[in-house]
């Protein structure tokens, strides 16, 4: 493998990483805010038993984007330490081919 391509490699894993965090923004903000007020619109609407439990299965589902969202987050994290420990072994293993190939 070529300095080069260890670096394009980096650059893509971090890029996944990258990638990732933004999907887990976007699902806390959708949790947050658009989902909050859907349930909000649904609680004025609707009364009786039904609604109370759907509404409570709401607020599950809810807890449950916040969850997903922050394993996603944990996960780029993960994603982007094993990027950077790839790269700096990569690097250290094609210098140590360099020095023996100028042997």
């Amino acid at each position: 493998m070529t300095g080069r391509e260890i670096e394009i490699n980096f650059r893509s894993d971090v890029q996944r990483a990258e990638e990732l965090e933004a999907v887990a923004e976007n699902l806390e903000r959708l949790s947050k805010n658009k989902y909050k007020d859907t349930m909000q619109q649904i609680s004025a609407n609707w009364r009786g038993e039904c609604a109370s439990l759907y509404l409570q299965k709401g607020d599950v589902l809810q807890e449950e984007l916040f969850e997903v969202a922050a394993e996603l987050k944990k996960i780029a994290e993960t994603t982007r330490n094993i990027a950077k420990r790839t790269y700096f072994a990569e690097k250290k293993a094609l210098e140590i081919a360099q020095r023996r190939e100028n042997k």
